[in-house]
Formats: C-alpha cells, sequence, structure tokens
C-alpha cells in the first residue's frame, strides 16, 4: 500500500523525504566519482548547486498550501 492509497499526508512527506535524501546521496557521490576518476575539480560544486536548490526548495513545498 502506498501512502496516498492509505491517505496519509504524513507518510507522503515521509516518502518525498525519504526519495530527495537518496537523490542528494546519489549527487553526493557522483560529485566525489567524478572528481575521483576523471580529475573534474568543479563536480562537487556542482552537486554542492544541486544541493542548495533541493534544500531551498523542500522547506517552501512544506510551507505551501
Amino acid at each position: 500500500m502506498s501512502s496516498r492509497t492509505l491517505g496519509n499526508p504524513v507518510l507522503e512527506h515521509e516518502a518525498r523525504f525519504t526519495f530527495f535524501d537518496g537523490l542528494l546521496a546519489v549527487a553526493v557521490l557522483a560529485g566525489v566519482v567524478l572528481n575521483t576518476t576523471l580529475k573534474w575539480w568543479w563536480a562537487d560544486a556542482v552537486v554542492s548547486l544541486v544541493i542548495v536548490f533541493y534544500a531551498v526548495r523542500e522547506p517552501i513545498g512544506i510551507f505551501r498550501p
């Protein structure tokens, strides 16, 4: 059963948070791998911008009615 099927908004927000948490972990790992293997020193900076984007976006979505 999914959170939408149950109609539980707390579970819906928790599922979104878990998804974005996994997405951020993948982004960090991608930055480290690109920096290590291809010597793309700027990959960490790009990944940090992605993290900042989601860090700003999530609270806005939570407080929006």
